[in-house]
């Protein structure tokens, strides 16, 4: 399977929120309120099989395992569980108990696979088994447990089930015994799927057509805010209008840059010694200092013998002078700036090391009056070491994780003292802070200074603290998202305007002048672009969207239908397809089209292909009822029929207490 890290903001891709908190666990005196053992007290019921406290707990527990070990599995349950806070426990445990359903398992050799294949060695496994007081059984059930879940995932989102190892057995059978399926049917299909079209087009992009017609009114914002301050994934939002409010923070940092080190280092340096060091190190290094091409003469060379292997000798100590010093200033001054650092780290964790902790291990915070100022620690750096570190300050305005990552310089630094080979960038450890990630086990929190980061290309260091963070959550005031819905209303007013009356002007100004002119008349970045050949179902979706697809193909209904392009006047060759969740209309000619042929759709083979893939979509459909996506909490529940509720027994039921299911601990 594949990880990727950057979803809509690359987007920034946001830590798994929330872990599901069980105050029957934490505090002692809630078991009270329960007869017996308060784990297996019935959550809710699937039909007549009890889920049981417990197993939501370990449902919760296995996530927070996963997160232990590697961000990565963070990354990839946010995209696959909706980020519902108190609901990802329930989602992960019910599709563990849906994959099983559809016959979806996984092996520990698959498992071990896994941690070979994401380079998670056995130090790391025992780090992360250490923190969560964990099993090497437990870990393995985890990552069974993942696959299983992805997998679900894998074959419910992808556009074509290529590897057919993993569909469910229930849709083998819905495809074993399919609803019969009528010539036209399959004919139709065939046609649609197998066809290819080739297009010019212009774009109109709403962002570069707005005008003060466009402004929006008051009842508009009220009317955006209601219907998408909390958007169901995939529900009525063709324009992908969304006003949570990520993952956010407010932060400072203290830097100290190399050149800040090197002119501090510079400063102190007697010529003279630099110039004896410098000599010790060529006379104890000559090798570093023969000539390059000494080490890969060419055969010329040598025939000719203008170098003599025999007598090679290094470059005289003269040409190499100032490069050896400007060597031996560069390490004094990393060791000075990781001096300074070290010492800048030690002031910041010896003003946190006075405050309380809480009982989950983090600190009691006090007001940030009371903390130690960055810029007392910048004057006593500057005493101390002979350098100026810089202070910068982020109170202002709220910095979500993509803004972090495009701040200059810090946004691009890197955990310095991370245990593994794999980069941890700032923004990725931000998102691992206990505002922000609950079942984090890192230090950083509000007011506690990081772990040391660095820049690997400008090798300047940084120590920074989070003044301020907020976990992604639903607006409760428009006035919280005002401008960013504003701007949203206006391109959405604009897109509107282009789409019902200014496209069926540039398809007449295309027919009339051709695409080339009418891009000229749009100005400079209009341009006529060629895209094709390409089929409704398989297509490049680094070129283009499958509502552009769905789109050309609608409008070339009628070159579908006539079986050819030549049959087809110039002037009705020309469509206008509006792609919502761009917010841009393309003005497009159709400049090819290939059929599928009746000869392909009589071999049996064939025939046989197109009414298996006829069926297997026709199978997902069912599982994306009314587009929505499948595995949020409303939509899987309901799928499966699960009830919440404390019953200890169904109505005119007797359950088993003790009842085994997916997410049960293993045995040790």
């Amino acid at each position: 399977m594949s990880f990727t890290f950057f979803r809509k903001y690359n987007k920034i891709i946001l830590a798994v929120g929330g872990s599901l908190l069980m105050v029957i666990f934490l505090i002692p005196q809630a078991g009270s309120m329960f007869q017996g053992d308060p784990s297996k007290q019935a959550y809710g019921w699937l039909g007549d099989q009890k889920m049981t406290w417990g197993q939501v707990h370990h449902a919760d527990f296995e996530m927070q395992l996963l997160g232990k070990l590697s961000p990565r599995f963070v990354d990839e349950l946010q995209a696959i569980i909706p980020n519902r806070k108190d609901e990802n426990a329930l989602v992960w445990h019910l599709m563990i108990h849906e994959a099983q359903q559809q016959g979806l398992y996984a092996s520990e050799a698959e498992s071990a696979e896994l941690l070979n294949a994401m380079g998670i060695d056995l130090t790391q496994q025992a780090t992360a088994l250490r923190d969560a007081k964990a099993s090497k059984a437990h870990l393995y059930q985890a990552l069974r447990h993942f696959q299983m879940v992805s997998r679900l995932h894998q074959v419910s989102n992808a556009p074509r089930l290529d590897n057919q190892r993993y569909l469910p057995i229930q849709w083998y059978k819905r495809l074993r015994y399919p609803a019969p399926i009528s010539e036209q049917q399959l004919r139709l299909f065939a046609r649609d799927m197998e066809s290819f079209l080739t297009v010019n087009y212009v774009v109109l992009d709403a962002n570069d057509h707005l005008t003060d017609d466009d402004e929006p009114t008051a009842g508009q914002l009220d009317e955006l805010f209601g219907k998408f301050a909390d958007p169901k994934p995939g529900v009525d939002n063709p324009h992908r209008l969304d006003y949570r409010l990520p993952p956010r923070v407010k932060l400072e940092y203290i830097a100290v840059t190399l050149d800040s080190a090197i002119a501090a280092v510079k400063a102190k340096t007697d010529d003279d010694e630099l110039y004896q060091r410098a000599h010790k190190y060529y006379t104890n290094n000559p090798k570093q200092f023969i000539p390059k091409e000494a080490f890969d003469p060419t055969a010329e060379d040598v025939a000719e013998q203008q170098i003599d292997l025999t007598r090679i000798m290094p470059q005289p100590f003269d040409r190499v002078q100032r490069e050896i010093e400007q060597q031996l200033i560069r390490q004094d001054a990393i060791k000075k700036q990781q001096e300074a650092i070290n010492a800048i780290a030690h002031a910041l964790d010896n003003d946190s090391n006075r405050w309380p902790r809480n009982d989950d291990g983090a600190k009691q915070v006090p007001d940030i009056a009371q903390w130690v100022t960055l810029e007392s620690i910048q004057q006593e750096a500057q005493a101390t070491h002979g350098l100026l570190p810089v202070v910068k300050r982020f109170e202002d305005d709220w910095l979500t994780l993509e803004d972090v990552y495009n701040l200059e310089g810090f946004g691009k630094s890197e955990l310095a003292d991370t245990s593994t080979n794999v980069p941890d960038p700032v923004w990725r450890y931000i998102a691992r802070s206990r505002e922000l990630y609950p079942m984090s086990v890192d230090r950083l929190q509000v007011g506690v200074a990081s772990n040391a980061t660095v820049t690997p290309a400008t090798g300047d260091k940084y120590v920074f603290r989070l003044i301020a963070a907020e976990k992604g959550h639903v607006p409760t005031d428009i006035n919280e998202v005002k401008d960013d819905i504003a701007e949203d209303a206006k391109r959405l007013n604009a897109y509107n305007r282009l789409l019902q009356q200014s496209a069926d002007k540039m398809i007449a100004q295309a027919k009339a002048e051709g695409l080339d002119k009418l891009a000229e008349s749009l100005g400079e970045g209009a341009a006529v672009e060629l895209l094709g050949p390409f089929q409704k179902l398989r297509f490049n979706q680094e070129q283009t969207t499958k509502q552009f697809v769905d789109g050309a193909f609608d409008k070339a209904a009628h070159i579908i239908n006539a079986g050819q392009l030549d049959k087809i006047a110039q002037a009705d060759r020309y469509a206008a397809i509006g792609v919502d969740g761009e917010m841009k209309v393309y003005i497009v000619e159709y400049v090819g089209f290939s059929p599928t042929t009746a000869d392909k759709l009589a071999e049996p083979q064939n025939r046989a292909s197109f009414a298996f893939l006829f069926n297997e979509l026709d199978a997902r459909g069912a599982l994306y009822a009314a587009g929505e996506y499948p595995f949020t909490a409303d939509a899987i529940t309901e799928r499966l029929g699960f009830v919440r509720g404390n019953n200890q027994s169904k109505p005119d039921q007797e359950t088993q207490e003790d009842a085994q299911t997916p997410a049960e601990q293993p045995a040790e």
